[in-house]
């Protein structure tokens, strides 16, 4: 539904779209490509709340603080987490007393404060004239901000860049979040740099920069450009043996040949993906790809195919615990056993997708959701229970948007004669 970084962001399970060709025919599930943050809700182990900052164990932490960035950023570029690795590490193995408080004080939960601590220290240090302290603090500051508060890494990393223009870290994670803010052409300007930096030819930098602006040319409607930076990412993933990398790539091949309606393309590079990430062991990257493979069968007709796919993507999310990806999961099942008739399976499995999304919150989800229970029942010739459906969505699409789908719901129900929706 990445994207450093940027690479992964067409698989980021945020937000989906239905890619047609020109003849408006589906080819299959895209994911939008927009960076999306997923907050740490704790950076070390549950438990009860620290109040004695001598028990932290900052090895501990640290360790934590990168598995939780891992989780929460899946398929992106491992050259993001990396970032946040060293910046990390280098704090916490500080002798800076200012710096292991923050630090202390993140992993309490207190992240404003610790953050705030962090960017004042900085400031502190730039302005004394500690030009090298100052710009470890800021992007110290910048990595402890990028999942939590976006617009003050966004700060952070904006005062690195003061003080090293050329540094690739500091204009990717940059690129990132502005691309995560919609800046896009800031983004742009970014990632361009670091191709234009001679030293990084080659490197991971450049094929990193190179997948960012073709995930950026996707979400801008360039797929020929897009094409372009995406093949000399994966060029040079594969000759660096970056294997993750080239998977991610190989997966937004997958999405712009689906653009150009290739279908032995998206097939042959979502294959090559899912062989990637199975490989690695990257399974939440393994489910995502195998729910797109089996919304492409879908698409061809091949029921049998596709439920297999969406089952194994399924049941490898329920392993992971990750109760999105199964309400995805459950609602591409349902839209499979309705396209081939099966309504009473359909409806069964929509229901489950819909107490999902009700558990975590996600209100537009349930919404369409409730639309398409509503269609079933007016296919079963149910018009009441049709209106009941619709009448639920239409609710929720007037309160959190969008507006177009509160009115695409107030059409149906005009046109099946339903009461005005209140």
């Amino acid at each position: 539904m990445r994207f450093t970084t940027y690479c992964g962001l067409i698989f980021s399970a945020m937000r989906r779209y239905v890619q047609t060709t020109k003849n408006g025919r589906v080819l299959f599930f895209a994911l939008v490509p927009l960076f999306g943050f997923i907050a740490l809700t704790a950076i070390i182990p549950d438990g009860p709340n620290r109040t004695v900052a001598a028990e932290l164990n900052f090895t501990e932490a640290t360790d934590a603080f990168v598995a939780r960035a891992g989780a929460a950023l899946p398929d992106m570029d491992p050259i993001t987490i990396d970032t946040l690795r060293a910046a990390v590490e280098n704090l916490t193995g500080s002798s800076d007393r200012v710096k292991r408080q923050a630090f202390r004080a993140f992993a309490d939960q207190d992240r404003a404060g610790a953050i705030a601590t962090l960017a004042a220290h900085a400031q502190a240090q730039a302005d004394a004239g500690e030009t090298g302290e100052a710009l470890r603090s800021w992007k110290q500051t910048g990595a402890l901000a990028f999942l939590v508060d976006p617009a003050a890494s966004i700060r952070a990393y904006e005062a690195a860049l003061v003080l090293a223009p050329t540094d690739p870290s500091v204009r990717s994670q940059l690129g990132l979040l502005y691309s995560q803010a919609g800046r896009d052409l800031e983004a742009i300007t970014q990632f361009l740099s670091v191709l234009d930096t001679e030293n990084l030819t080659g490197t991971a930098w450049e094929a990193s920069a190179f997948g960012n602006l073709g995930i950026l040319a996707i979400r801008r409607g360039d797929m020929d450009k897009a094409e372009y930076y995406v093949l000399q990412s994966l060029q040079l993933n594969e000759k660096l043996e970056r294997r993750k990398a080239a998977g991610l790539q190989h997966a937004n091949l997958a999405v712009i040949a689906g653009t150009f309606d290739k279908e032995i393309a998206v097939e042959r590079n979502l294959k090559r993906a899912l062989t990637i990430f199975e490989d690695l062991g990257e399974q939440e990257n393994a489910a995502q790809v195998l729910g797109n493979l089996g919304v492409f069968e879908r698409n061809r007709d091949n029921q049998d195919t596709a439920e297999q796919y969406l089952t194994k993507s399924y049941e490898l999310y329920r392993a992971l615990g990750d109760k999105q990806g199964m309400a995805t999961q459950l609602d591409a099942l349902a839209r499979t056993e309705r396209r081939f008739g099966n309504r009473d399976q359909a409806e069964a499995y929509y229901k489950q997708s819909l107490t999902l999304n009700q558990a975590l919150g996600h209100r537009q989800a349930v919404a369409v959701q409730f639309a398409s229970l509503g269609g079933i029942e007016l296919e079963r010739e149910r018009i009441d229970g049709a209106c009941t459906y619709w009448r639920e969505a239409w609710n929720i699409f007037d309160d959190v948007g969008p507006a177009a789908s509160r009115d695409q719901v107030q059409s149906w129900l005009d046109v099946t004669g339903c009461q005005e929706a209140e």
